[in-house]
C-alpha cells in the first residue's frame, strides 16, 4: 500500500516567499529624524553684493529603508524650516525684509514634502517633492548625494529657485536702491539619525 505524500504547490511556495520578503522589508524600515548638525543656507545676489543666510531652526522626519549602505526606499519624509530663524548676519533690518518677503506672519514655515526617488548610482538619488514657500507650493526635482555610516544618514544637495515662482517680491533695502536678485539657491546637508537613537541620547 502506497503512502500518499502531498507536495506543496508552486503557488503556496510563492506566497510564503512573498510573505518572508515583505516581512523583511517592513522590519528594515526605520523612522529617522533630522539631527542638530543639519545645515541649510539660502544664498543669492543683489545690486550691491552676494549674500547668504542660514536657517537656524530645522525639523523633520521620514521612513527610510536601507540595504547596507544604500537607501532603497523613502516614505513620509518632510522637512520644516522656521522662516524667522533665517539669519543673514547683517542685522535685523535685512532679516526683517526677508521675513516680510517670505510672508512669515501668515506662513511661518518653509516646508518640503518628499514624493519619489530614483537611484542614479551608488550614493546618489534623483528625488521629487513639493516645496512650499509663503503659502505657494511647487513640485521640485533634485539630485542629492547621501552617505550611510553607523546607521546614520547624511543627505546633501542644492536647489535653485526663482522667487517669482512662489509669488515672492525680491527684498530691497536702502529705499529700494539695493535690490535682491530673483534667483536664490537653497543648499543643505541634512543629518538623520534613527528616532530610537535620538531618544536614547536625549536621556
Amino acid at each position: 500500500m502506497k503512502t500518499l505524500i502531498h507536495t506543496p504547490s508552486r503557488s503556496l511556495y510563492l506566497s510564503l516567499l512573498l510573505l518572508v520578503v515583505t516581512t523583511l522589508q517592513l522590519s528594515a524600515q526605520q523612522l529617522y529624524k533630522i539631527g542638530s548638525q543639519t545645515k541649510i543656507t539660502i544664498s543669492g545676489t543683489s545690486t550691491l553684493h552676494d549674500w547668504k543666510s542660514t536657517v537656524e531652526n530645522v525639523s523633520g522626519e521620514g521612513m527610510f529603508t536601507l540595504d547596507g549602505a544604500a537607501i532603497t526606499q523613502i516614505a513620509n519624509l518632510n522637512v520644516q524650516m522656521e522662516v524667522k530663524s533665517i539669519k543673514s548676519g547683517k542685522g535685523a533690518m535685512m532679516d526683517n525684509n526677508t521675513y516680510k518677503a517670505l510672508k512669515a506672519a501668515q506662513h511661518p514655515q518653509i516646508v518640503y514634502q518628499f514624493q519619489t526617488m530614483q537611484p542614479l548610482q551608488p550614493g546618489k538619488l534623483r528625488t521629487t517633492g513639493n516645496l512650499t514657500i509663503g503659502g505657494e507650493s511647487k513640485k521640485v526635482t533634485m539630485v542629492v548625494a547621501y552617505q550611510v555610516e553607523a546607521g546614520k544618514l547624511t543627505i546633501q544637495g542644492e536647489l535653485p529657485i526663482l522667487m517669482r515662482d512662489y509669488n515672492i517680491e525680491p527684498p530691497t533695502a536702502m529705499m529700494g536702491t539695493i535690490k535682491t536678485g530673483e534667483e536664490v539657491i537653497i543648499a543643505f546637508q541634512a543629518d538623520f539619525a534613527p528616532a530610537k537613537y535620538i531618544s536614547t541620547q536625549a536621556k
